[in-house]
């Protein structure tokens, strides 16, 4: 039986896009190349060929990119490679508000793999079979506003509430990373904690889905691709996409 071909993979700019690159090694892809400065590091790691950041973008033959290049071009970068048939996942940091997003909505998909975390899904599955829910609330450091925001704009369409931005969102300074995350209802509590190790309580008792060993895995950057390259098959508009982000954009405008 012949092998199936697999799914060459690679990686343009530095910005968030290396669990992108291990993620994708896990799923068996191949990561053809890598250009920026952690592309040396990256080729120890998966045998990517390094490369000019021009040739990533308008060359290499590949199926699916992860595009963090800096902010003034990435989404130039990310519009070159979805009209070349690519699907890009698009690292959101540092990107504004209200910049024209790729029109082909199709054809890529947020890189904020947050949202995906095995942890985060069980605690929003938990939070879904509430009766009623009263408020929720969301801590984390500055480096992660956009993806407190887009766990927002999630548990705000799960619990049926039309505004994301009633779902509280407080930042902290904090010299280690932290990202937490509880809500509360007349009889019922659920509680997300991501950093150091993950875990979720219902009620005071642990709910935590398997651990998982590896960072691509646990923060949800393996399940982000999986399920992209899933919607690029099918032909569906993934769920992460531009409605999507200009809503966590919207609710990060007001932290």
């Amino acid at each position: 039986m012949a092998r199936s071909k697999r799914t060459r993979f690679v990686v343009a700019g530095d910005t968030g896009t290396a669990m992108f690159a291990a993620a994708a090694d896990r799923l068996d892809w191949k990561v053809a190349a890598a250009a920026g400065a952690d592309a040396a590091e990256i080729k120890a790691e998966t045998r990517a060929k390094v490369v000019d950041l021009d040739r990533v973008v308008d060359s290499i033959d590949a199926d699916v990119a992860v595009v963090g290049t800096p902010p003034d071009r990435r989404l130039a970068d990310a519009a070159r490679l979805i009209d070349r048939g690519v699907g890009v996942v698009l690292v959101p940091d540092g990107l504004a508000h209200g910049q024209a997003l790729p029109t082909a909505s199709g054809r890529w998909v947020l890189g904020d793999p947050i949202p995906m975390a095995p942890a985060v899904q069980r605690w929003m599955q938990v939070v879904q079979a509430f009766g009623q829910v009263d408020r929720v609330w969301i801590t984390t450091t500055p480096s992660r506003t956009i993806s407190a925001a887009s766990l927002a704009v999630l548990v705000a369409r799960i619990v049926r509430w039309p505004d994301p931005d009633r779902v509280e969102i407080q930042v902290v300074d904090d010299a280690l990373p932290r990202f937490e995350a509880q809500a509360a209802g007349p009889t019922d509590a659920a509680t997300l904690t991501l950093f150091p190790d993950s875990r979720v309580e219902h009620n005071g008792d642990d709910v935590s889905p398997p651990p998982m060993r590896h960072p691509a895995d646990a923060f949800g950057a393996t399940d982000l691709l999986r399920r992209f390259a899933a919607d690029l098959a099918a032909g569906t508009t993934p769920i992460l996409g531009a409605d999507f982000l200009r809503s966590a954009q919207a609710r990060q405008l007001n932290l």
